[in-house]
């Protein structure tokens, strides 16, 4: 049995899928990068340019989306593979959104402690695991999507271990203490 050819329109929707799953995996690099500075007492400066750099990203992440949503036939296999991802994304994308208040809260923070700026040390692993939590299940959710690895396979159901509620969940209850 051989494979019918696919289209270039398929192709490149799939090219635009890829590209946008790589961005929201920037994304969490991003926020990693962000908060490890935030921990290791980074300047101001840099709690800025990671704001920014977050900011820029999410904006070019949503005209992906955008562009995603609009270019799939919705009768065609990507057309349903990108309708099963939008549930999931959606969450995602709230999660980068809270992502990046955390990281303008990080800048405005620094702006006002720094440079006698401490976070409490009975917090940082608390907030390292979590944070390596959160972006460990982006990552998967991001692979699970991936189409050049799971092209014509079931893709993910959007059951992990936990879901996005739960860290925003674990995030709020931190944020608190």
């Amino acid at each position: 049995m051989q494979a019918a050819p696919r289209s270039a329109i398929s192709r490149s929707i799939e090219s635009d899928l890829d590209s946008y799953l790589d961005a929201i995996a920037d994304a969490t690099a991003i926020f990693r990068e962000a908060v490890d500075a935030y921990l290791q007492g980074g300047s101001e400066g840099s709690c800025w340019r990671q704001a920014g750099k977050i900011s820029e990203h999410l904006r070019t992440l949503d005209d992906m989306q955008q562009r995603l949503e609009t270019g799939v036939r919705p009768q065609s296999a990507l057309g349903d593979l990108v309708a099963e991802m939008i549930d999931p994304l959606t969450g995602v994308s709230r999660l980068l959104k809270d992502m990046k208040r955390q990281i303008t809260g990080f800048a405005i923070e620094s702006g006002f402690s720094s440079p006698r700026r401490c976070v409490p040390a009975y917090l940082v692993p608390d907030l390292q695991e979590l944070s390596d939590e959160v972006c460990a299940a982006v990552d998967a959710l991001v692979e699970s999507y991936r189409p050049s690895l799971l092209w014509w396979e079931q893709p993910f159901s959007g059951e992990a271990e936990h879901g996005v509620s739960w860290y925003e969940n674990q995030a709020d209850r931190l944020s608190m203490q």
